[in-house]
């Protein structure tokens, strides 16, 4: 099978997204029968193998954000189209809802092909509609409906579309889109042997408190950026920061002997240690589709305080977790973080390990996706031309 991806998420300093391609490429690395494409978005045209059956490929895409390792759009749209002609893939897969959808759906391509959806977080709900209430735009409620009606409409044109959520999952059936293959992310193996290391022994009742994801508006960030001062003021309360985007500079710039940031971590095994060395983890995200950090978190042995909202949410219930915050409430926020701090959490970070265990490695979540598209391709009855 050639598998082909575009991403115009994944980067160099990527979050979750960057996690997915690489679990992506080792998997693919480990069945050289079969081969990977991944084309993304950089300042520049660059191509890299990696074995015999590995391909990135780097286009030329426009920077959205002032950091030249951010986001990009993808603009190179003919050289695309050269290279998909060329690399003739029996799946195509776009991992954003921008051009590359509408590419992936429209393009004349000469070979037969899956077209997928990697339909991994609700970007109306979590971009568009912040973004519109931001700018305060008076047709703001028309613009954000037309946008999410085109949106939904591009995903009933896909032969498939993956999700690792089944809140994304039920919410997309109930738009009327039947052809949804719901498969869940898994954790790196390096987080789940991080719990068997971790000792829960009393710290003299000090409690470290540790925040790693990206430091982006859709995040809900500012909620813990407006908590900090105040859990700052119990002595026995230690908090750690890791992650980069547009708040970046702000808590960069906190000091105090007690707090840290640590900046953005690409290393694996480093984040592994930053999680050893924390008790609970800081969830900020109310749009949360899978919550992949807090699944990792919940791996390594940290408690999670969470929001009610988004999958992040629905996790903490099947926990029964005592620790969920009312989603955007801050002084809420702060009582159940002050109520870990001075609970046993032992019981809970077992529970929330149990509970991440369950999904598996990334290797199995690839593979999962992977039986899913041979399946497809045995049984190949494409969406109609004349639908799309």
């Amino acid at each position: 099978m050639i598998f082909l991806d575009i991403n115009t998420f994944y980067g160099p300093r990527g979050g979750g997204i960057r996690t997915y391609h690489q679990a992506k490429i080792n998997y693919f690395l480990t069945h050289p029968a079969d081969s990977y494409i991944l084309i993304y978005p950089g300042p520049d045209r660059r191509e890299q193998r990696i074995g015999q059956n590995v391909h990135l490929v780097q286009l030329r895409g426009k920077a959205i954000t002032s950091d030249p390792d951010g986001y990009r759009f993808l603009l190179d749209y003919s050289r695309l189209f050269q290279l998909i002609q060329r690399a003739k893939p029996d799946v195509i897969e776009a991992g954003d809802p921008y051009l590359t959808e509408f590419f992936t759906l429209f393009s004349p391509f000469r070979n037969r092909m899956i077209r997928a959806s990697f339909f991994h977080s609700d970007s109306p709900e979590t971009y568009l509609d912040p973004w519109l209430a931001g700018k305060k735009i008076p047709a703001g409620k028309t613009i954000a409906g037309i946008g999410k009606k085109l949106f939904l409409a591009m995903q009933k044109k896909f032969d498939t579309t993956l999700v690792p959520s089944l809140l994304l999952a039920d919410k997309l059936k109930t738009h009327g889109i039947r052809r949804v293959k719901y498969t869940p992310f898994g954790s790196d193996p390096l987080m789940l042997e991080t719990y068997t290391e971790r000792k829960f022994t009393q710290n003299q009742g000090k409690t470290a408190l540790l925040y790693a994801a990206r430091l982006d508006g859709e995040k809900s960030i500012d909620i813990l950026l407006n908590s900090i001062p105040e859990l700052l003021l119990n002595e026995n309360i230690s908090i750690t920061v890791a992650g980069r985007g547009q708040y970046e500079k702000k808590f960069a710039a906190i000091s105090h002997p007690r707090y840290h940031f640590a900046g953005f971590i690409s290393s694996r095994s480093k984040l592994a240690e930053l999680f050893n060395r924390n008790q609970v983890f800081l969830a900020t995200g109310q749009y949360e589709t899978f919550g992949f950090a807090v699944l990792e978190a919940m791996a390594a042995g940290l408690v999670v305080v969470g929001p009610d909202r988004g999958e992040t949410g629905l996790r903490l219930r099947h926990l029964y977790s005592p620790f969920m915050y009312r989603g955007g409430d801050q002084q809420d926020f702060i009582e159940k973080i002050k109520h870990a701090c001075s609970s046993n959490l032992e019981p809970w970070a077992q529970r929330g390990h149990n509970y991440a265990r369950k999904f598996g490695s990334w290797d199995q979540a690839i593979e999962r996706m992977i039986v899913h598209y041979r399946h497809l391709l045995y049984n190949y009855k494409p969406v109609p031309s004349n639908h799309r």
